[in-house]
């Protein structure tokens, strides 16, 4: 009796023993979800309009390549703006409902990030291949490559916005009324679009006069290159492919990176 009483006894603590290791389980997962959880709330109320970094494609992929866990620090989970153009515009392999979008660095990089908008989006029906863009959005994977969420692209050729999400209706309660609502988002759109246009407007005046005094654009672009560089890729694209395909190719990738 007191052998069968004996192995009930440890058995019992083995029991409880394991039902508290089952507990401590639990609440971590439970942690690492609610965790989880706030930082993807976190990531839908990042304000796209406020990256913590402006670059080109390429040069974010050479961070990533050169160390990337510094990288990773630096940009992961955090808006950001990338400079680039299409490469493709395709199903997303691993989501029917997504379609995903790479943006390269110029037309012989490899380099490329990547981002995944709905069906629906009007950057899926309204981008095309080799388009020059900025793109705003939030980093957050690398293990397959560089990828953005939450993705809207400027485009260049346009002057204007595409993908953007829609602005966040207050709760019924709260409502506003609908004409001043879409003052508001009117208002919002061109603060975003005097962002983006402001270099160019600045820059015109900059290329007139570096036109006017030299004998050749390339002349001009020479000018502008050493006195105000901020201004250089803000030049006469067609002009610049006018002058060969060679110094138009270098003039793409320099800007491309910078």
């Amino acid at each position: 009796m007191k052998a069968v009483l004996g192995i009930l006894t440890a058995g019992s603590l083995l029991l409880t023993a394991g039902c508290a290791e089952l507990r401590e389980i639990a609440e971590e997962y439970q942690a690492e979800q609610a965790a989880e959880e706030a930082e993807q709330n976190r990531i839908r109320t990042l304000d796209l309009d406020q990256p913590i970094a402006s670059l080109g494609v390429e040069a974010i992929a050479e961070e990533f390549e050169a160390n990337s866990v510094m990288a990773e620090n630096k940009y992961m989970n955090q808006p950001i703006e990338l400079r680039g153009y299409i490469g493709s515009i395709d199903d997303s392999m691993f989501d029917e409902k997504n379609i995903s979008i790479t943006i390269r660095g110029g037309e012989y990089s490899f380099s490329s990030v990547s981002c995944s908008k709905p069906r629906s989006s009007d950057a899926v029906r309204e981008l095309r291949k080799n388009m020059r863009v900025a793109v705003r959005g939030v980093i957050t994977s690398e293990e397959m490559g560089i990828g953005l969420s939450r993705c809207k692209f400027w485009i260049f050729s346009e002057n204007r916005w595409v993908g953007v999400e829609p602005t966040a209706r207050v709760n019924s309660s709260q409502e506003k009324d609908e004409t001043e609502q879409k003052s508001e988002d009117t208002e919002t759109e061109r603060k975003e679009t005097k962002t983006i246009t402001s270099l160019t407007e600045r820059c015109a005046p900059v290329w007139e006069r570096a036109d006017s005094l030299s004998g050749s654009y390339g002349e001009a672009m020479n000018s502008v290159y050493r006195n105000n560089r901020e201004c250089y890729c803000e030049g006469d694209r067609q002009k610049v492919a006018e002058m060969g395909d060679d110094i138009a190719q270098r003039y793409e990738n320099f800007c491309a990176t910078n």
